[in-house]
């Protein structure tokens, strides 16, 4: 019904012109949509799509052994809040931000040297 409206107006018009050149830009723009839509799925967003059930195993052992969310996050190439989702995830809770424990400890123990 539309486009039967849209070629009367056309033709009824004097600024048919305008008409026009409005459905060449409205077909451009979801021409733009659907590339768009289209390019940005070309990662997986899932965390254990992307890496995997092991490395995600991996990633909370080094976590339960020490490593800090930081380092984890830069050796596996993903986010912070990557590394905590997958250690909730996996059933554990974070430490407290701030140093760990027993590297607080050896300071202390050494004179804070």
């Amino acid at each position: 019904m539309i486009p039967k409206m849209v070629d009367l107006i056309t033709k009824v018009s004097k600024h048919s012109h305008a008409i026009d050149r409005l459905l060449r830009a409205t077909d451009q723009a979801k021409e733009q949509r659907r590339s768009h839509a289209s390019s940005s799925t070309d990662r997986p967003h899932k965390l254990r799509t992307r890496l995997g059930e092991d490395a995600l195993e991996q990633i909370v052992a080094e976590y339960l052994a020490g490593d800090s969310t930081r380092t984890l996050a830069t050796r596996h190439g993903i986010s912070k809040t990557a590394v905590l989702r997958a250690i909730r995830k996996a059933g554990h809770q974070p430490r407290p931000r701030g140093p760990h424990p027993t590297k607080t400890q050896a300071a202390e123990s050494s004179g804070g040297r």
